[in-house]
This record gives structure tokens, sequence and C-alpha cells, in this order.
């Protein structure tokens, strides 16, 4: 299956799973079966079935987000003067003008890398030398500038970053910069874009191109792991796991890792020098999966009495009204609905006709504009007028936070003292047993 698998964390970051298909959980939940059995009856009686918390294990792999540029690296062979140098440089040399010569560096052991320029007339006469000195260089990478003055006839110049090292020692550069203030760079082949073009060993050396800094690669896995780490952190809260399928169809569910994030760090199967591979358990106490969005209601005018949920809000006309619409979920197991009630109104009463269940708010009055909430998941229900005030005191007793059963729900609202500027409005997410 070429699904899109995405960690989704209590800010609402997501990051997408690089996972292996040896994914378990994914579809139907665990339940209990709990049976009667009746004495000389063969066989037993289901007489409750109730669904356990979801536990989904992905295998997955993470990778170090580098950008690292390729280098040149030159390691001495014997104690000498070790270094890369260019090409000869035949235009954009001006005589008497100042050449700022940079390059991003690193060395082992630490010490000093100098900066060398030849220069040289338009007939390849040699001229003279600049020399500069930098120290110390280390084996992190370090962007290092020197300024260099062209003698007066100069027209050519030859570059050369070098230090002297025991064998085995290197320096490595990348990122070349040989300029005259804002006008272009007049290095050659100064990124090191296609290898070693242009560019030579300086005495006894072992000259190299490298893709990437293998060091730079081991830091980005680090800083990658301790985001990943953070983001699945059970302590911040509960995050979603969302798929995606091929047709565009997502689904999530609300879960917190369990396991995992202490990692295997086995070089092999486990770990490699730019990734690691993590099996995390996420456990989900509602176990199922819902859409990751609420249904969009869409807005009727007084006197067009809808006939299915999905295009509520209802607006209300007559003072006294007893309101029927018929809801259709589509999903697989019932599902949690959020309900707003406008008023003015009072008396009101949100009755499921087909499950038999009702929410009656008693006493509670409503003025014109002022609203009641209901929020019936259990992880997050409430009941709040005008966003605050709880009202689960002032519901009657046998009221219910019911939901939408699968498929059809005949609804009825029953509410006095209403105007045109009542509403009732209708928002859920349909809810799932597998992705």
């Amino acid at each position: 299956m070429d699904d899109k698998i995405e960690f989704i964390d209590p800010d609402g970051v997501a990051a997408e799973l690089d996972y292996e298909w040896n994914l378990t959980g994914r579809f139907a939940p665990p339940v209990d079966l709990f049976e009667d059995v009746t004495p000389f009856v063969p066989g037993s009686m289901v007489r409750e079935v109730k669904t356990r918390p979801r536990e989904l294990t992905i295998g997955f792999w993470v990778h170090a987000d580098s950008d690292s540029p390729p280098f040149a690296e030159a390691i001495a062979t014997t104690s000498s003067n070790t270094g890369i140098q260019s090409t000869v440089i035949t235009s954009g040399i001006s005589g008497g003008q100042t050449y700022t010569f940079a390059a991003e560096l690193s060395r082992s052991p630490a010490g000093y890398v100098a900066f060398t320029v030849n220069w040289y007339n338009n007939s390849s006469t040699y001229l003279t030398s600049t020399y500069v000195e930098v120290d110390p260089v280390t084996s992190q990478w370090t962007t290092t500038s020197t300024s260099h003055q062209a003698p007066s006839g100069a027209t050519r110049a030859e570059l050369f970053i070098s230090a002297s090292l025991s064998p085995g020692n290197y320096i490595r550069v990348r990122n070349v910069s040989f300029r005259r203030g804002s006008n272009p760079n007049l290095a050659p082949n100064p990124d090191f874009a296609t290898g070693l073009t242009s560019w030579s060993a300086v005495g006894t050396t072992s000259l190299n191109y490298r893709e990437a800094d293998l060091s730079d690669a081991e830091s980005a896995l680090r800083v990658a792991l301790r985001n990943l780490v953070y983001r699945m952190d059970p302590g911040r809260g509960h995050g979603y796991l969302r798929v995606t399928g091929p047709d565009g169809t997502a689904r999530q569910i609300r879960c917190r890792v369990s396991e995992g994030l202490g990692l295997k760090e086995r070089i092999g199967d486990e770990t490699a020098p730019t990734a690691q591979h993590v099996v995390a358990t996420f456990r989900s106490v509602d176990p199922y999966w819902e859409d990751i969005a609420d249904l969009t209601p869409i807005t009727f005018d007084t006197g067009l009495p809808p006939t299915f949920f999905p295009f509520f809000p209802l607006r209300l006309a007559s003072s006294e009204i007893v309101a029927e619409a018929t809801v259709t979920n589509t999903g697989d197991v019932p599902a949690y609905p959020k309900w707003t009630i406008t008023g003015p109104g009072n008396s009101i009463k949100l009755v499921n006709k087909t499950t038999g269940e009702f929410l009656d708010f008693g006493s509670v009055t409503l003025s014109n504009g002022e609203t009641i909430t209901v929020d019936t998941n259990p992880e997050t229900r409430s009941v709040l007028k005008n966003g605050s005030t709880n009202l689960f005191g002032n519901l009657a007793v046998l009221s219910t936070l019911w939901t939408l059963a699968r498929g059809d729900n005949e609804i009825e609202l029953q509410m006095n003292g209403s105007s045109t500027t009542s509403s009732l409005q209708l928002t859920y997410r349909r809810r799932y047993l597998s992705p």
C-alpha cells in the first residue's frame, strides 16, 4: 500500500514517517467478549462486546537532515606542506586592487592554515606572493576570510590553501571565494560541484573529493532524533497518527507513544551513520480512526427546512417549535456530535429518537444571541453557556451526551420562545474501524 503516514504532535506540527511494512494494529481494534453460559444449553451467548485501547506498532527510519556541501580533503602522506591549489585565474584581476580570499575550513589536528596568492602579469611572469596565516583552525568547520592586495601589473592569480602536516593529518576545504568587493567570485569550481576540476594537490598529498562530511551528517542525525523524541514525548499530551491513502482520503487516530523512544543504537540493522531505525508503539484509548476535520455545515435561510443534518445550521422560525431532521452517520461506529444552540429560547431538549436518548437543558434560558455548546466526545466533553458557564449541573435527570448511531438518526429539537435568529448547528467527525 502506498500510504502516507504522519505523526501530528500536540502543537499540530506534522512529521512524515519513513515507515516499513511491519505495521501491527492498524485495522480492527482488540475486543473483549462477555458471554453468558446457560446450563444444559450447548454453546454460549455473547452478552456484551467491549473494545480495548488499541496499540499500533510502526517501524520507521529517522534520517539526518543535512545539506552538507561537497569538499576537498588533502591528507599528508609525508611530513610536508599539504593542501590544494587552483589553476591560474586569467580574468578579473587588476593590479593595486584588494581581493578577499575566503573558504570554509576544517583541520586535524588543530593548527594554522595558510592562504597564499601567487600573482602574475599578462605574460604569465611571476610577480610576487601574498601570504596570510589563520590560526587556529580546528576539526569543526569554520568560515575564514583573508585580504590580499594585487601588486601593480598583476592580471592573473593562483590560489593556495595549505598547512604543514604530519602523515595522516588533513585539511578540508569547501565553498572557496576569491573576489573584489561585491564583484563575482573568481575562484574556479568554488563549491566543488564538478569534483576536483581546476584544483590539484600541494606537496606530497592524497587529494580526495568528498560529497558530504560524515561528522555533519552524524550531528544532523542527533538533532533529528532529539526533535523526534520531543515531538513524540507522551508527557506533552496526545498527538495523532494520520494516514493518507493513494486516493487522498485521510483518517487519523488520537494516541500517545507508549514504547520505543529509547532506541536501539546498534550498527547494522538498527543504526547507520546517517539514519536510525525506530520501532514505536502508539497507544490509543479511543481505538477508532476519525475524519481529520469536522463535516462542514451549510447555512439554510428561514423557511427552508433541511431534511439531513449535514446541511446545518437549522434556522428556527416559530416561537414554540418541535423540529425534526435525519442525520446519516456513514462511519463504521457511533460518532460524537458537537451542538451549538443559539437563542433566544427556553425549555430546550435534544432527542435522538432512533436510540431513545435525550439531552434536556432544564430551566436554562437563552437570550437573543446567547449560545449553548455541547461537545459529546468523552475526552473533551463539555456543556457550556456562552463558552464559559458550565451547565452540567443544569441537565435534567437521565440526560445523556448521546452519540450518533451508525446509519440514520432521527433527531428532534424541542424549544420554546425562539425567533428567526434562533438556530441549531451540528458538526461531527465520522469514526472508523480502520484507516
